[in-house]
């Protein structure tokens, strides 16, 4: 199912059809009356890789667990078509990279010894695979694992935010898109953690 196209960074949170789609159309982004409303969440802090030189500031800080987190920022209707602008990348020590142009970190996203994690990562392994690069080692996709928790709830990033974390995440259109793919790689990054234990 696909959401409503925004105006920046439209990656949909759900499958275009298959596994989820009867569970992805029907919840409202914010919504004022959701079961959990806790603290919006603060926009994270990040540096800016601009060349594969930078990207040994990435290399540097990913832990012994060899783990990122990722999410891909696109505009445009669909990952067949989307634009791909950018790519966000958190890591377990806190640190948070935007990468201007994904084929930089190319290296490090098919680096099988590093684990992947993101939200309906089946969107961002199609996105990336139009731009060439392959995502390779373990893919822990937040969207995959609470359908298996929980299949009969919604599994939005967002209604997992408040869910688990307690959280009310921002719109898109109320803040840039570079801060806001920051986010949603933090957040899928601390997901994970949690998901894993249940």
């Amino acid at each position: 199912v696909k959401k409503e196209q925004q105006p920046v960074s439209a990656k949909n949170d759900g499958f275009a059809g298959g596994l989820f789609e009867d569970f992805t159309g029907n919840w409202p982004e914010n919504s004022e009356n959701s079961i959990l409303r806790g603290s919006e969440t603060a926009v994270p802090t990040y540096q800016l890789i601009d060349n594969e030189l930078d990207v040994v500031k990435i290399e540097t800080k990913i832990p012994v667990q060899k783990k990122l987190a990722l999410f891909v920022d696109c505009s445009g209707n669909g990952p067949m078509t989307a634009k791909l602008n950018g790519l966000a990348i958190a890591v377990a020590d806190g640190s948070v990279f935007y990468v201007n142009q994904a084929s930089a970190v190319k290296s490090l996203l098919e680096d099988e010894s590093i684990a992947k994690v993101g939200h309906n990562m089946k969107y961002d392994l199609t996105v990336l695979e139009r731009s060439g690069i392959t995502l390779k080692g373990e893919l822990h996709d937040n969207m995959v694992a609470h359908y298996l928790i929980q299949p009969e709830q919604h599994h939005e990033i967002e209604y997992l935010a408040e869910v688990y974390l307690k959280e009310s995440l921002p719109s898109r259109q109320s803040t840039d898109q570079r801060s806001y793919s920051c986010l949603m790689a933090v957040t899928a990054l601390r997901l994970e953690t949690i998901l894993t234990e249940e």
